[in-house]
């Protein structure tokens, strides 16, 4: 994320900001296509809403090296939260599957 190229973080700023917001996008992308229970989008969004104060943190104080490690820190609870709701509701989906 720090280079020399780009000391204030600027262009990983706009590069991080972009994948957020296609990120919080494609769970209800999931929801609708029925990959995903809606359960699971409120604890997604509350550690994607956390990961967002934690990119703007990475913004505001100049991509310093505490800010990028609280950035680097803040993004794998939304991955986590999707990937298990993911593997969940595809399970409970095929057991009832099954159950028919």
């Amino acid at each position: 994320m720090l280079s020399n190229e780009d000391p204030q973080g600027k262009r990983a700023f706009n590069h991080i900001l972009a994948c957020t917001v296609v990120n919080s996008v494609v769970p209800i992308g999931m929801l609708y296509m029925g990959m995903i229970n809606p359960l699971f989008l409120a604890p997604f969004y509350f550690y994607q809403s956390k990961y967002i104060q934690a990119v703007w943190d990475f913004r505001v104080n100049e991509a310093n090296v505490q800010s990028a490690k609280k950035l680097k820190k803040q993004s794998y609870m939304p991955f986590l939260v999707l990937l298990a709701g993911f593997m969940l509701s595809t399970a409970y989906n095929r057991h009832n599957k099954r159950k028919e």
